[in-house]
């Protein structure tokens, strides 16, 4: 029985093309060139938030961090997923899937509003 890591991690690498030999900034997955515009508004969204940098822990019972944003993908299009529980259970605070440019300007005027927040 596979966990709930393993899938997703499976499945946005399958999608994304990603490799997971190597760390990221999320240490999960590594993240493609074309996409490190992209995780880099992510991490910095999830740093003003206060969210967890990475989507699981590294206790042994490996729950998933409550919060934390990510990147995925879908038949060419990406999205953010928001983990809501600790099984893994995500949500879309964005909507949806989209093009690449137009989640980079949605992410940008997300944390634009951010740090305009006093």
């Amino acid at each position: 029985m596979k966990t709930i890591k393993s899938f997703i991690l499976e499945n946005v690498s399958s999608h994304m093309h990603m490799d997971k030999s190597e760390n990221s900034v999320n240490e999960d997955v590594k993240v493609p060139a074309r996409d490190k515009p992209i995780q880099n508004l992510i991490d910095g969204i999830n740093e003003k938030l206060g969210n967890p940098k990475k989507a699981y822990n590294d206790d042994k019972d490996n729950q998933a961090n409550v919060d934390h944003w990510y990147l995925a993908g879908q038949n060419g299009m990406v999205g953010i997923y928001q983990i809501v529980n600790t099984g893994g259970g995500v949500r879309m605070p964005l909507g949806g899937f989209m093009k690449r440019s137009e989640l980079q300007i949605a992410l940008q005027s997300f944390l634009t509003g951010l740090n305009w927040k006093k």
